[in-house]
């Protein structure tokens, strides 16, 4: 993991049960690197991380949310504005941050919002999103695919995949290719 975090110092790793393991960074600097770089992957499985404080059992720190850059695609143009952004934030369950120009609420085509994504519901069918790890295309959770229904998948005998790699979205974000390509919106929708 330490080339993966291209970290300046060492992190030890310790086993604290069945797929749990605490790690100690060196410096704060590579964890606050580590931290805010996140979704991680292990074997393309999302790597949850928490901030451990030491005053607790590690085994009990709840590993559920995650942060994920989404986003929101094929809304019309007169749906690009404040009230509306807002009711999709809210939808979302609130946001960390969100992507927009100096002087426009949407950057590009698509509203880009990073959420703190509970991963023990199913992906919301609407949304793309950023560095998606694997997932299930029969029940939308994260860490396992259909293989896990086994021969009840292949055989027929679950639900139709509503899920896809369509939730998958194109690394287009500011903070992964550039500001290089983007489309801004120039006019205004409510312009006459």
């Amino acid at each position: 993991m330490k080339k993966i975090w291209c970290l300046n110092d060492g992190v030890s790793i310790s086993n604290v049960d069945a797929n749990r393991f605490l790690f100690t960074f060196s410096c704060e600097s590579d964890k606050r690197q580590v931290i805010h770089g996140n979704p991680w992957t292990f074997d393309k499985a999302l790597l949850l991380l928490a901030n451990y404080d030491g005053l607790c059992n590690p085994a009990t720190v709840p590993l559920t949310t995650q942060d994920f850059w989404v986003q929101v695609h094929d809304l019309p143009v007169l749906y690009m504005n404040p009230v509306v952004r807002e009711l999709i934030v809210r939808s979302l369950g609130g946001y960390i941050e969100i992507e927009q120009s100096r002087t426009r609420l949407w950057v590009g085509s698509f509203l880009r919002i990073k959420v703190h994504l509970d991963v023990t519901k199913a992906l919301r069918l609407r949304l793309q999103y950023e560095r998606l790890p694997i997932f299930c295309y029969i029940c939308g959770l994260l860490n396992h695919t259909e293989k896990n229904y086994g021969v009840r998948a292949t055989l027929g005998e679950v639900e139709p995949r509503p899920y896809g790699s369509w939730l998958r979205a194109a690394l287009e974000g500011p903070n992964l290719q550039g500001w290089s390509g983007r489309t801004f919106f120039t006019q205004d929708p409510f312009a006459k």
